[in-house]
């Protein structure tokens, strides 16, 4: 995250096109392996569902993984 943070800082006072491209793509990166941390937490956490440890884990996974080819179907069908 100090990593992210400080390249975002860099690409906002000095940054180009070019830049600020390669910076949106690392953010979506960070991001989606954020939510995985987060959505077992959330998982784990909620009493109503009763989710072990790896049940939550696989389903975290899952759920970034979608989150992720579907960013990456969007991303190719825009730029095409």
């Amino acid at each position: 995250m100090l990593f992210h943070a400080a390249w975002a800082t860099y690409v906002v006072f000095r940054g180009n096109e070019k830049t600020r491209r390669g910076f949106h793509t690392l953010s979506i990166g960070v991001w989606l392996v954020w939510l995985v941390p987060y959505f077992v937490g959330m998982l784990i956490g909620i009493p109503a569902f009763h989710v072990s440890d790896p049940v939550a884990l696989a389903a975290a996974a899952g759920v970034v993984a979608v989150l992720a080819l579907a960013l990456l179907l969007s991303s190719k069908r825009s730029h095409a």
